[in-house]
């Protein structure tokens, strides 16, 4: 259990966490997050705290890991809690294939001429400068597609590119650029495959037809946040949230 901290102490950091949450635009559980163990002390009846962090994520998959690398590059201390054995969720399943379109260097590299405003146009549904496929799409492109929210679409495509660059900073690797669904991008070649993990006993690998790359993409990301400091808790999992977090789980790493 940690000691008790002083006032001035208690003050001075809670101003150095409200400017991390200014200047990241984090939400959620963070904020000097207090984890507790299951157990109680009998006399008084109260939870014992055990751990403190500015940032607790819960679930370590393809949203997670990269928060966690992202909370802990602007100086945070962060908790990572993993309900399974292993990192990595449903991603690590996967077959490790990421939409960043939007003119990423592998676009570029192929060839490819694609731009934020041009994914923004494809993934609403308007016209724009590669052709709607009338017969597969219809007049107003991708039938889903101009349900999307605007906002959210928009923010996706103003920072793909700062993405891939995060993602290769941090230990992925790609294998190549190619076409997927939507209106577009079979000629943006927006689609990037993850190089398979190359460590076959960390590999956890899908049954099925184009699945088994997901190592490849959560793999370096947890390679990459346990050398920055990321604490993980496996076989854990969050049973209430408030400004502290109360954590009830089998062994921890």
């Amino acid at each position: 259990m940690a000691k008790p901290k002083s006032p001035g102490q208690g003050r001075a950091e809670a101003v150095n966490r409200r400017g991390f949450f200014r200047k990241t635009g984090s939400a959620g559980l963070g904020g000097a997050a207090a984890l507790a163990g299951v157990s109680t002390t009998p006399a008084e009846g109260a939870v014992r705290w055990n751990h403190e962090y500015d940032v607790v994520v819960i679930g370590s998959g393809a949203a997670g890991m990269p928060a966690a690398i992202a909370a802990r590059d602007q100086g945070a201390s962060v908790l990572v809690v993993e309900k399974n054995f292993d990192v990595g969720g449903r991603a690590i399943l996967s077959g490790g294939q990421v939409q960043l379109g939007c003119g990423n260097p592998l676009q570029v590299a192929a060839g490819a001429k694609d731009s934020p405003d041009q994914f923004f146009l494809d993934w609403t549904g308007s016209e724009g400068e590669f052709p709607i496929d009338p017969e597969r799409w219809g007049q107003f492109g991708n039938p889903l597609a101009r349900w999307n929210d605007r906002e959210i679409v928009r923010a996706y495509a103003d920072h793909a590119v700062e993405t891939f660059h995060f993602l290769i900073d941090n230990g992925v690797e790609f294998t190549r650029a190619s076409g997927t669904r939507g209106p577009g991008d079979p000629h943006g070649l927006r689609n990037l495959s993850t190089k398979p993990w190359p460590v076959e006993s960390e590999r956890i690998v899908a049954i099925g037809p184009g699945y088994g790359s997901g190592s490849g993409l959560i793999r370096p990301l947890e390679k990459s946040a346990r050398k920055k400091g990321v604490q993980f808790l496996l076989l854990h999992r969050m049973t209430r949230s408030t400004a502290r977090v109360l954590l009830q789980g089998a062994c921890s790493e």
